[in-house]
């Protein structure tokens, strides 16, 4: 099917005033959206969460997970939806904090607490403990580490 004459041309380089005939008009690309900071955004979301404004700081975490995933912001994702009883998504959150960072404590803290309030017991027990188990070998000193074990 010919379709030059439905849509105009789309230029294939610089495109000058002198290129385009009188009455004529081309295709151009949309401008590039610049890309946002996801450190900035994710404390601009720090700071809603603060405010208990969770359904904004969750918007401003996802944002910041768009441009570039991060453990610790879908754990902070995670903790906003927990404050607002989005239980199965902070677990799901966490899940993925974990697949990025295998030793973050805060994520098996928090999939523990999502959990045990979707009542999966022995999978919060376990987070939990995983939880215990990371926070005492990065706290506790080499000759105190021995005795915890």
């Amino acid at each position: 099917k010919d379709t030059s004459a439905s849509e105009p041309a789309v230029p294939s380089g610089p495109v000058r005033p002198s290129d385009i005939a009188k009455g004529q008009s081309y295709a151009q690309p949309a401008p590039a959206k610049p890309v946002e900071d996801p450190e900035k955004l994710k404390n601009k979301g720090n700071e809603l969460f603060k405010k208990a404004d969770y359904g904004g700081a969750i918007g401003l975490y996802t944002k910041s997970i768009e441009v570039q995933e991060s453990a610790v912001v879908y754990a902070n994702r995670a903790m906003a939806r927990l404050k607002l009883g989005q239980y199965k998504e902070a677990e799901a959150d966490c899940t993925f904090s974990i697949g990025l960072d295998d030793k973050y404590v805060k994520a098996y803290s928090r999939r523990g607490t999502a959990r045990r309030h979707l009542e999966d017991l022995l999978g919060s027990t376990e987070d939990f403990e995983m939880a215990v188990r990371l926070d005492l070998n990065s706290r506790a000193h080499p000759a105190e580490r021995v005795t915890s074990q």
